[in-house]
């Protein structure tokens, strides 16, 4: 079973001061092309900020982004798993938690961040390689047996 510290391994690692205004954050995640990602204060992981958040938090409120801290509006109460996890156990925890970006995270430290998508590729990727095993398999001559 694929743990899900096999996709984040050699992957930058993309995160958030808290201390940022939201303006610095969306430059940053705009230019990195990261839909969300996890706040820091200092090494701990305090919350995570997505497009969601800027969406209804700021922009429907009204809010100045170049004012408004990070942290202010972050999402708080995150979910999380340890790279050992699997990556049927992450999904599991993102359905549970209705999200789309998990924190992954060691000893209280950010290891990486991974996405539903990041979640569904390494499935996608894994249903196409069974396929061509079983079509392989189904459509292979079977060697000659003489009598």
């Amino acid at each position: 079973m694929n743990k899900l510290l096999s996709i984040i391994c050699g992957r930058e690692v993309y995160a958030l001061r808290h201390d940022w205004t939201v303006l610095e954050a969306v430059r940053y995640m705009t230019e990195k092309r990261v839909g969300a990602a996890a706040v820091l204060n200092g090494e701990a992981v305090v919350g995570v900020f997505s497009e969601r958040d800027l969406m209804t938090r700021v922009v429907a409120a009204g809010i100045a982004a170049d004012k408004t801290r990070v942290s202010d509006v972050m999402t708080r109460n995150i979910v999380s798993c340890d790279p050992e996890e699997t990556l049927e156990e992450g999904l599991q925890k993102m359905q549970q938690a209705k999200c789309r970006h998990l924190p992954i995270i060691e000893k209280g430290r950010l290891i990486n961040f991974v996405s539903m998508r990041d979640l569904m590729q390494v499935e996608i990727e894994e249903m196409d390689l069974e396929i061509k095993l079983m079509n392989e398999y189904l459509y292979s001559v079977p060697a000659s047996v003489e009598h």
